[in-house]
């Protein structure tokens, strides 16, 4: 086939393109190739014409997808694949490859069409990047098998310090003085939030790498349990929302997420009158929960600082806190394809509100 056969106008553009297009007989012979075929394939048009376009082969598709790619097309459809082929000096490349029948008007098979744009660079970047995220992966898993078996054996030890330290205070308090015994309980202090510390990593580790099934939950009863352990202990009034759905979620994960931020809340209230609202609305195809005191507040910088591992947006010395329970809060909501932010001023207080996925029976 002569490229003078082709449709005025259409010879300009299959020249100026940078696709590689090139016809061939029904048979497989090469008519015609375009410049962007030489430039691309290192071929001159002297090399091909008349040979079939198999020389580009580079060896890595399999007889099925030449199997296939020769029903669609003598089926009279077009043929679209990802290709890998050759060029003249052996270097491989890339294609988004359509091959397109052409019919007389008889409707019989003249001809065929091939069109390629050349995504070699795409696909290195595409290889690269699996290949960064494959080694990301890796090392996370490393980092996190170390941390858990680091964390899993400083428990021993320092369940024995704990004992020593409990059993030295009751055994010879007598014999100390103010000073010593001041000593032993900061001591004391610092071995129980290191003990915490702990518990909240392999917490953070374990959460999101196990498959634990959901189940329905009634959520009145879940946070009125929740509320009742703090009220019990502590002059903070909670107002629940009233009929709060019936989720379907694990049990396990949605009570961490709220005590946890129920938790937060309790902790960081700085006012005698404290109030804790928790409530929900629909949005969308989406469960919104919120909790809402009227604390300390959090300054802005530390918005999207707080749901990060060790972050603490205040230093308060008559709070412990080990800056762990809102990343594990995050992990959950995260996992479950949820999402979780907050809303807050100083001094007025502070919002924290989080999102799971629709699928439950009626509220």
């Amino acid at each position: 086939m002569n490229i003078s056969t082709v449709p005025i106008g259409f010879d300009s553009a299959i020249k100026i393109t940078s696709d590689n297009i090139f016809f061939t007989t029904k048979d497989g012979a090469i008519t015609y190739v375009n410049p962007a075929f030489e430039t691309i394939t290192g071929y001159t048009s002297e090399e091909v014409l008349g040979k079939n376009p198999r020389f580009l082969q580079s060896g890595r598709a399999t007889k099925d997808y030449y199997r296939g790619m020769w029903e669609t097309i003598l089926a009279k459809k077009p043929f679209r694949a990802v290709v890998c082929n050759k060029k003249k000096n052996g270097e491989i490349y890339f294609e988004e490859k359509t091959i397109t029948p052409v019919c007389d008007d008889t409707g019989e098979i003249t001809h065929f069409v091939s069109s390629g744009k050349d995504i070699t660079e795409r696909i290195r970047y595409e290889e690269q990047l699996k290949q960064l995220v494959e080694d990301l992966e890796r090392a996370n898993k490393e980092l996190e098998m170390l941390t858990r078996v680091a964390a899993h054996d400083l428990k021993n030890p320092l369940n024995g310090i704990k004992g020593v330290l409990d059993l030295s205070l009751a055994k010879y308090s007598a014999q100390m003085d103010e000073e010593f015994i001041t000593l032993f309980h900061l001591a004391q202090k610092e071995a129980n939030y290191m003990n915490a510390l702990i518990v909240d990593l392999l917490e953070y580790f374990r959460v999101g790498n196990n498959q634990e099934e959901a189940e329905t939950i009634n959520l009145n009863d879940l946070l009125d349990e929740i509320a009742k352990r703090y009220t019990s202990r502590i002059k903070i009034k909670f107002i629940l929302s009233e009929r709060f759905p019936t989720v379907l979620f694990n049990k396990t994960h949605l009570r961490e997420v709220f005590e946890n931020l129920i938790g937060n809340a309790v902790k960081f209230m700085d006012k005698p009158d404290g109030v804790i609202k928790i409530g929900w609305d629909k949005k969308g195809n989406e469960w919104m929960f919120f909790v809402e005191d009227n604390g300390m507040g959090i300054e802005e910088r530390y918005f999207e600082k707080i749901f990060d591992v060790f972050v603490k947006a205040h230093h308060r010395k008559d709070v412990e806190s080990t800056g762990v329970g809102l990343s594990i809060v995050r992990k959950i909501v995260e996992k479950a394809r949820g999402r979780i932010w907050v809303e807050s001023r100083i001094g007025f207080g502070s919002t924290l509100y989080f999102t799971i996925p629709f699928q439950t029976a009626n509220p």
